[in-house]
């Protein structure tokens, strides 16, 4: 089950979370992406395996004079069966990273997961969509 709670009208929206609708980047960009191991390494106290996928915009498609090469790197951890990290450098939208840091394995206070006092729970007509890595 996922939260989004609504501050400023008290409500917490809640829906189901169906693991299939998580997205990968098993299959980042076209057809014709490269894939390459990055090897394992250990990030945050995690160990995890990198994989870099390349993919070129050719030229005149976005009225660049030559290609564009596009390159996301992503760290999973078996472990934790979660992406650690990303890295997508394109030329035309720019740099993105996403990393988790201060990653604790224990297990979080249980008050963490509690709808707060005062808040209006209502279950979400339609789930969300899930957010990109």
């Amino acid at each position: 089950t996922q939260y989004f709670l609504d501050v400023n009208r008290k409500v917490a929206h809640r829906h189901s979370i169906d693991a299939r609708q998580t997205p990968t980047a098993e299959n980042d960009g076209p057809p014709d992406a490269v894939s390459e191991s990055l090897g394992k390494k250990t990030i945050e106290g995690v160990n995890v395996e990198g994989t870099r996928t390349t993919f070129q915009i050719p030229a005149g498609q976005f009225g660049n004079a030559s290609p564009i090469s596009v390159v996301t790197e992503r760290r999973y951890s078996p472990d934790l069966d979660l992406v650690v990290m990303t890295l997508h450098i394109d030329p035309v939208a720019g740099e993105h990273i996403f990393k988790l840091v201060n990653i604790k394995q224990a297990e979080p206070p249980a008050d963490l997961f509690v709808v707060p006092a005062g808040y209006t729970v209502e279950e979400s007509r339609a789930p969300r969509p899930a957010r990109p890595e």
